[in-house]
């Protein structure tokens, strides 16, 4: 929800012409990758949440694979 916000307010900013109170660089491209970053951890919390549902309805009772070709020494 919170990504879906940053994109209407980047754009607003960039056609406000808002820039930095001591440099004047446009704040605009420094909010839109906020946005970028917020869009893309939403798209891997997805990923993630479907991961998990797939593993939750697809349990199997065998253990996960073990690799005991590694010794513990």
């Amino acid at each position: 929800m919170i990504a879906w916000q940053f994109v209407p307010f980047a754009a607003s900013l960039k056609a406000g012409g808002d820039r930095t109170w001591v440099l004047g660089w446009p704040v605009w491209p420094w909010w839109s990758v906020a946005a970028v970053m917020m869009w893309l951890a939403a798209f891997v919390q997805a990923m993630v949440l479907v991961i998990d549902l797939i593993a939750l309805f697809h349990r199997t009772d065998d253990p996960l694979p073990h690799d005991d070709t590694t010794s513990a020494a």
